[in-house]
């Protein structure tokens, strides 16, 4: 038998057998019984906990003098020099740590007491002075413990925390800041820290029965059952670090929002060998219950009109997202309009000349390039990022609308309006012409 912790909770460990899948996650959860539910003055009680461990893990690292430094940098780097996501080669990274700094640098009301907390730190304020601007700032608890556990790390000590190694990556000299008292500082931040993580896995284990719940309900859908409950223990660890009880909602409440996104993503990504992004799939299985209701009703099958009119989509929404099926098909497969042509014939040809082909690439390339600088200049970058005209590889709509700072929608618009431009160009179209010829 072998012993697996979910996510860092630690607890009650998780039996994975190579034999029936089902009676071991039973297992699991006849075990977590011994956790009974929290009744609302609990819950209140553990997270306020939760959050007066942050709140001093972050003041025992700004009362270390090389402490305040760090924090004084870190911050006025979220403030002043924002993650580009460029810096990462891994995005779940990149938005890992957006998720905690875009709350933080973006928004009106935490900006100014974030300002207020970097001027208490930088004048030596009295403790409980920044003790209550640290309260006042409304900093995400993740935020200040990821901080303090990659103070830890400098200091020596080895934690795991996907944020910490975020803020890492975004700037490498905070992972080997010089903390002059690293053994003191160590000490002093191992309590709070602790602490925080009891008190969210408390969170966690008292509610795990819901992971059980969510995962029974959806264990026909063709998700092995241990890999929902693994999905459901991510999005109820991430409600725990999330939750404040200041907000006047109950924990079980709060937390059965997350639980269940984390499976239904899961649910609506498996069966296809084309994996499409989350609001897609959600689209698409919107339309295709609005099409099975109107089969049942009418008999026949609807129109793209009337699809569009009962699922309030646009017409040209409804033919994009009816042409997400179907998209593999077998290399000995008949072309539809051409009988006797197959896919395996539009493979590689041996024959070809590659040197030929090089010179019109460039020539193409150089085309493009001038016609390019007829539109204006968020159009030219959106183009050349998506299409990877610059050399690098293709941006998705979500890179390229947090580089701009815009919505994803107005990114695609965006593409959309240049595309129409340069397809009505005379000069890219004879150009294609003679390639495709």
């Amino acid at each position: 038998m072998r012993k697996m912790y979910i996510n860092g909770v630690q607890g009650i460990p998780m039996v994975m057998f190579a034999g029936d899948i089902d009676e071991n996650v039973d297992f699991f959860f006849g075990e977590a019984e011994r956790f009974p539910l929290l009744t609302a003055e609990q819950e209140q009680t553990i997270d306020q906990q939760k959050w007066d461990f942050a709140h001093q893990a972050l003041l025992q690292l700004v009362k270390d003098p090389d402490g305040k430094r760090y924090v004084t940098e870190v911050c006025c780097a979220m403030l002043e020099q924002p993650a580009d996501i460029e810096q990462f080669a891994q995005r779940n990274h990149y938005f890992t740590l957006k998720r905690d700094l875009k709350a933080i640098a973006n928004s009106k009301a935490w900006l100014t007491p974030t300002q207020a907390l970097i001027q208490a730190i930088q004048t030596d304020a009295p403790e409980t002075e920044v003790l209550r601007r640290i309260e006042a700032s409304q900093w995400p608890a993740t935020f200040m413990i990821a901080l303090a556990i990659v103070a830890e790390r400098a200091c020596g000590r080895k934690r795991k925390d996907t944020l910490a190694d975020a803020l890492t990556i975004w700037n490498a000299n905070w992972q080997t800041w010089a903390f002059q008292r690293s053994t003191d500082l160590r000490r002093d931040l191992m309590p709070p820290v602790q602490g925080y993580l009891a008190a969210r896995d408390k969170l966690v284990m008292h509610n795990i029965r819901l992971v059980y719940k969510l995962s029974r309900e959806n264990q026909n859908r063709g998700i092995a059952v241990r890999d929902l409950v693994q999905e459901g223990i991510i999005g109820l660890v991430r409600a725990a670090e999330k939750f404040d009880y200041r907000l006047g909602f109950r924990f079980s409440t709060y937390a059965y929002n997350w639980t269940n996104q984390h499976i239904q993503r899961v649910c609506e990504g498996n069966g296809s060998l084309v994996t499409y992004p989350t609001h897609v799939t959600q689209e698409v299985n919107a339309l295709y219950r609005v099409r099975n209701e109107w089969i049942d009703k009418q008999g026949e099958e609807p129109s793209i009109a009337e699809l569009a009119e009962q699922s309030g989509f646009s017409l040209d929404r409804v033919r994009e997202l009816t042409q997400l099926t179907n998209l593999t098909v077998s290399i000995e497969s008949e072309d539809d309009d051409d009988a006797s042509a197959l896919p395996e014939s539009a493979l590689v040809d041996e024959a070809a000349n590659p040197a030929l082909e090089q010179a019109q690439s460039r020539s193409l390339q150089r085309l493009v390039e001038r016609q390019l600088k007829q539109l204006d200049r968020r159009e030219q970058f959106i183009v050349t990022a998506r299409w990877g005209l610059d050399g690098r590889p293709s941006r998705t709509l979500a890179q390229l609308a947090d580089q701009l700072e815009v919505s994803r929608e107005l990114v695609r618009q965006l593409e959309k309006s240049a595309l129409r431009k340069l397809q009505v160009d005379s000069q890219l179209n004879e150009a294609f012409k003679v390639l495709s010829a």
